[in-house]
């Protein structure tokens, strides 16, 4: 009898591994017990000849060497890497495709999207392997697409794997209505797979289905992968560890610092003062996906291409910020508030341990947080915490709300749904939004939301003392920063994602810790995409030639064009009344600033606009058609980056409804934000 495979990991964990490129993680388990010291006495007769040697006499510690990182490396993806299978047989009305399958719609890594070969039965898909070293394995798991559990019954289909020409592996799953819910999730196995071959995997389905059912099987992420060691390091006064916070939706006026009236940051203010801060940052994008994968990977969101439903999981190729550090010997960890910065887009690829919570508060994930701390062998770190309380709908701390929230400003005056027809019946620019209700609705926005930027630097403020409580501040370098901004009618709307203006854009930077002038400031514009390298500098961490990783530090001349990009962008039609949306791009350079979409949406005309922002810095009138040089000079350099951008960015792997459904679940398609 074939194998029934080994199942790869239990249902539905709240802490999961990540699965990803060059260098890609399963969350290993780390030894149960403390990190031990050996004391050593010395004889007193030799204390003299040892005092020549040792700067502490009398005795010598000895550490317990630190427990490896646990890697596997994945050599080849048959879903992402399109090259490397060929279709044996397919469905006409069905064929296989490569693509984003989610069986419940979730975010977890058992129920959410993940690349997958979708082969309705009956359907084969071959693919060669090399001899591996030993412990090699054929990883995948098995499901559905969640549209196939709308139908009626419940039929049975069979997933089989063939290692030349013998089945090695055979599993039946059930689709359909009444499949219980927790049989809808990922089932996941690995497959010894040392000896290479040719690997085929096939569906079928059994007698009693109708012929004419689609019924969408899938094997999710097949990976050929190979584990690995590598020694994990301690920190030391030369080689401190790492933290980076992104405070999603933080524009840089949002702190203090950046010249916020209230004292909305004294942490961070703090921080600031200890360390470096950048007074002119920019993101590429002004929403979460292709900004956060941008300051993974420091590329620019039409170079790595993770920028929307349609091409929305960052590549096994592409080098990470965490991977480059786990490389070195860190302990690697992430703790995303955000689902939407999850492992099954493949944005945990380098983390040994990502831990995904769904829209949580900062004072929600404290506990945890504080625990990873004290956990035993963590030696040298890197930790990314990904906060989200800045971001609608707001619910501040309620200390925070007295101290920065006038009374007459602590309830909204029109709901989201009110909001929203009200915006839709008005032109985009501002001087056209002078409502008193706009303006009342505007004022209590802002105010709740610098109630949350308070909430969360106290927050941050309490994690900063539980590191000092623990000795391990000052050997921490610390990194704060944001995604992207929020914009309250600049332009004509709440939220974000929509335009790409300075209010959505513009985002704080500060780094503090060993390598750091205190209280320096930089007044030159640089993408906050380039920290990464920074951060590795600092850390004295080597990038290896040959990888995907930018070579861009912040401290680059800001004389080079900037390029931007969203494609949730949206904005007001005079002629039809309605709101449009579409993808927008972007550049911006010596002093003006392009927008362009080639069309709408709904296949409608484009439109083109320039900033003279030296005369107009707050955007508010295009200058397109008495500025035709600028128009064509800024529109060649935007044409130029995208045409390079296509020559390295990745194939797309989109995620079809089901990531439309995921986006607009979470507040993005369809709505302000």
């Amino acid at each position: 009898m074939p194998s029934q495979g080994t199942p790869g990991f239990p249902l539905l964990q709240p802490s999961v591994a990540a699965w990803g490129g060059c260098a890609i993680l399963k969350a290993a388990d780390r030894a149960a017990s403390t990190m031990n010291i050996l004391t050593l006495r010395i004889p007193d007769a030799m204390v003299l000849l040892f005092a020549t040697l040792l700067p502490a006499c009398g005795q010598v510690e000895v550490t317990d060497p630190l427990p490896p990182i646990q890697v596997e490396r994945v050599v080849l993806s048959f879903a992402t890497q399109h090259g490397l299978r060929s279709v044996l047989g397919e469905r006409s009305d069905a064929p296989v495709q490569a693509t984003l399958v989610a069986p419940l719609g979730k975010t977890g890594l058992d129920a959410g999207a993940l690349p997958a070969l979708l082969m309705p039965p009956p359907a084969r898909v071959a693919f060669d392997v090399p001899p591996g070293p030993p412990g090699s394995v054929l990883s995948f798991a098995t499901g559905f697409q969640r549209s196939g559990y709308k139908e009626a019954g419940r039929a049975r289909v069979l997933f089989e794997v063939e290692l030349d020409g013998k089945v090695i592996f055979e599993t039946r799953q059930h689709v359909g209505r009444r499949t219980p819910r927790l049989e809808r999730c990922w089932r996941r196995w690995q497959l010894p797979l040392e000896q290479g071959g040719r690997v085929v995997l096939r569906t079928s389905v059994g007698d009693g289905v109708d012929a004419a059912s689609i019924l969408p099987a899938a094997f999710g992420i097949p990976q050929w992968i190979q584990p690995m060691e590598i020694p994990r390091t301690r920190p030391r006064a030369d080689q401190p560890n790492v933290i980076v916070i992104v405070i999603d939706t933080l524009r840089a006026d949002g702190l203090h610092t950046y010249g916020n009236p209230l004292e909305t940051s004294p942490v961070l203010d703090a921080l600031a003062k200890r360390g470096e801060l950048f007074e002119r940052v920019l993101t590429p994008s002004s929403w979460t996906w292709p900004s956060t994968a941008s300051l993974f990977t420091t590329l620019a969101p039409a170079e790595h291409g993770f920028i929307g439903p349609d091409s929305c999981h960052l590549d096994d190729d592409l080098e990470t910020l965490a991977e480059a550090f786990q490389r070195a010997g860190f302990t690697t960890t992430g703790f995303s508030c955000n689902p939407l910065v999850a492992a099954n887009k493949n944005l945990a690829q380098g983390f040994e341990a990502f831990h995904e919570y769904d829209w949580a508060s900062t004072r929600d994930v404290e506990e945890d947080i504080v625990a990873w701390m004290d956990e035993p062998n963590l030696g040298r770190f890197f930790l990314y915490l990904h906060l989200i309380d800045p971001h609608t709908p707001n619910d501040p701390d309620a200390d925070a709300v007295l101290r920065l929230v006038p009374e007459n400003k602590r309830e909204p005056v029109l709901d989201r749904a009110g909001l929203a027809h009200f915006l839709g019946q008005q032109a985009m620019e501002v001087r056209k939004r002078t409502t008193e209700k706009l303006e009342a609705q505007r004022d209590h926005e802002r105010a709740m939301y610098d109630a949350e930027v308070l909430t969360v630097d106290a927050a941050i403020g309490r994690l900063l003392d539980q590191l000092a409580s623990r000795d391990m501040l000052d050997n921490t370098i610390i990194a704060v920063t944001s995604d992207h901004g929020q914009e309250f009618l600049e332009h004509g709307q709440f939220g974000h994602g929509r335009q790409l203006h300075e209010e959505s854009l513009h985002v704080p930077l500060l780094i503090a810790g060993p390598g750091l002038q205190e209280g320096l400031r930089h007044p030159h514009q640089t993408e906050g995409r380039f920290f990464a390298r920074t951060l590795l500098d600092l850390a004295g961490v080597e990038i290896p030639p040959g990888n995907l990783m930018g070579p861009e530090r912040l401290h680059s001349t800001s004389s080079a064009p900037i390029f931007l990009s969203t494609q949730t962008g949206a904005w007001f039609d005079q002629e039809t009344g309605k709101t449009l949306g579409g993808t927008v791009q972007g550049v911006l350079y010596d002093g003006f600033l392009l927008h362009r979409c080639e069309e709408d949406q709904d296949g409608g005309p484009g439109w083109l606009h320039l900033y003279d922002l030296g005369s107009d810095p707050r955007a508010q009138t295009d200058v397109s058609p008495e500025r035709p040089e600028e128009v064509t000079r800024l529109r060649d350099l935007l044409d130029s980056h995208l045409r390079a951008a296509d020559l390295v960015r990745p194939a797309a792997l989109g995620g079809g409804q089901a990531v439309r459904d995921e986006l607009r679940s979470n507040g993005y398609l369809g709505s302000d934000e």
